[in-house]
């Protein structure tokens, strides 16, 4: 008898489980969002379980999936998002007896970027809840089908650009017409149709925007963002696909609401008018300081660090130092994020401006700089540039009067090489 509140073993692999996949038409336009279907079937003569779920919180997609998309050449193209978080969920076993089928459903978007109209292979395997997360696991032999991608009609753009919108959950159906999203429509054909529902108050319509490439998408963005007569929320979702493409260096920083990794848009994304127009909005927004809500404030922050000059360090550091305060004062209980930036965000943005020349407080300054200098340290580290500086700053750290600052500046000194002490 299987126990399957066991997580120490991955289940045995079903005897009899036959697998199919499929898409529900084998050929799309550039914008449309593919459901990929995968079923097993018993086709043997005792029952078995299947598992689904506990595998999307945290990240874009279920990944208990593997799908591998070759173009006519065989390479493999690109993952959207190749560092997935992976948080559990919620999940549920399904009773397979001979002769009954259970049907897996996935967005072939959150696996591939594909960019070309073209025809491409499409490999997929499951581990049908036989795996424990990141650990060794069985999958499903590779099932392999071909589908194809032709660039849309202006005429067809505004057809599936009008579908945009009405994602249904995935499992709820296997129709491609059902899942459209504005996340999808990342092409240039659709940006006169994106400008279209933003002016018509439609905010969801900045995601296509957002997880487009290029510089056009950029000049688009940091103009709604700073557009006065523009709703909040489409200025405050601008503003976030911004931050989400900011042209940090060495950071391993990534929004929340993509599906494509911010290295992947921050590629090529940046002209000067872009910058001109994206480091006023960030200046503007990040001088409401906590009176702004803590997303839209981290956001500013890190778009003000990878555009900003050296003279906007006093800015950032104002704020670093107040959030030092607060939590000071909240004597160990925590400080709320729902409004103003996040230590992380604040770091991340001082941390940025200090690699093109700002110079940090000396130790003494502010009770809260100590902290701003761990993590600088963390970062350095992280990045293999920890200088001889860095390290002295360490080293007087050790000697601070709060112990949790001794503790971890002593462990950051322990992991840094010796040519660094």
């Amino acid at each position: 008898m299987l126990n399957f509140g066991d997580t120490t073993h991955p289940l045995p692999y079903p005897t009899g489980a036959f697998v199919s996949v499929q898409c529900d038409r084998t050929h799309f336009l550039l914008g449309e969002n593919p459901v990929v279907t995968l079923t097993v079937t018993n086709r043997g003569i005792m029952p078995f379980w299947v598992y689904e779920g506990g595998d999307y919180r945290g990240g874009t997609r279920s990944w208990r999936f593997r799908i591998v998309v070759r173009d006519a050449h065989g390479k493999i193209l690109p993952d959207p998002m190749p560092e997935q978080r992976m948080m559990g969920g919620f999940g549920q076993h399904h009773f397979l007896r001979p002769g009954q089928s259970h049907t897996y459903s996935a967005l072939l978007s959150r696996y591939v970027l594909v960019d070309q109209p073209g025809t491409y292979e499409v490999e997929v395997r499951h581990d049908l809840g036989t795996g424990i997360f990141h650990k060794p696991h069985r999958l499903t032999p590779p099932v392999r089908f071909s589908i194809s991608f032709d660039a849309p009609t202006p005429e067809q753009a505004r057809e599936i650009a009008a579908r945009a919108g009405s994602l249904k959950w995935a499992q709820a159906t296997s129709r491609s017409e059902d899942m459209g999203e504005y996340a999808s429509l990342r092409f240039p054909v659709y940006l006169p149709f994106i400008d279209e529902a933003l002016r018509r108050g439609e905010a969801d319509a900045v995601q296509a925007l957002g997880q487009m490439r290029g510089t056009v998408a950029t000049d688009r963005l940091a103009a709604w963002a700073g557009d006065a007569d523009a709703s909040e929320a489409i200025r405050s979702g601008a503003l976030l696909m911004l931050a989400a493409r900011a042209p940090l260096v060495g950071s391993r920083w990534q929004s929340v609401h993509m599906t494509i990794s911010s290295s992947i848009l921050r590629e090529n994304a940046w002209d000067e008018e872009a910058r001109r127009v994206a480091l006023a909005v960030a200046r503007e927004h990040v001088d409401k300081g906590f009176a702004l809500e803590g997303e839209k404030a981290s956001a500013a922050v890190i778009l003000l660090g990878a555009l900003g000059e050296t003279g906007d360090g006093a800015r950032l550091l104002a704020l670093w130092r107040e959030l030092s305060a607060k939590h000071r004062q909240s004597a160990g209980k925590g400080v709320s994020t729902a409004w103003g930036p996040s230590g992380y965000s604040l770091a991340v943005a001082l941390g940025q401006l200090r690699e093109r020349g700002w110079t940090p407080p000396a130790l003494g300054e502010d009770e809260g700089d100590a902290g701003l200098w761990l993590g600088f340290a963390r970062s350095d580290r992280e990045r293999g540039l920890v200088s001889a500086e860095l390290a002295s700053m360490l080293e007087l750290l050790r000697e601070h009067g709060d112990a949790r600052v001794r503790s971890e500046a002593e462990e950051l000194l322990r992991s840094l090489p010796k040519t660094a002490r």
